[in-house]
């Protein structure tokens, strides 16, 4: 069995504005903030935010600047979900489908 001392890369899926479990898995992943930037403690870890960061509640800006750090720190990928997708349709007035 492995232990989390021992990954290298961990997928974190539909954090949905829970910022405080976030940082919680990202603690336990070794990543600790450093210059208002949340990066990895060892640059061989990568962490893999997969869709659905934001929604209802007060915590959207903070988890997007927790992902966004990461990415700019090259400590983590991100796949959009729908619930970006939607707030982007509805701050950039597209009009009709995507």
């Amino acid at each position: 069995m492995c232990c989390v001392d021992q990954l290298k890369s961990a997928v974190i899926p539909d954090i949905r504005v829970q910022t405080a479990k976030l940082k919680g898995a990202l603690s336990k992943l070794g990543c600790r903030e450093r210059s208002g930037a949340r990066c990895q403690s060892d640059l061989t870890r990568h962490a893999a935010f997969l869709s659905d960061f934001i929604g209802r509640g007060p915590d959207s800006r903070e988890v997007i600047q927790i992902v966004r750090s990461m990415l700019n720190a090259g400590s983590a990928s991100a796949v959009m979900g729908k619930q970006e997708l939607h707030a982007i349709h509805f701050h950039t007035n597209i009009d009709g489908p995507l």
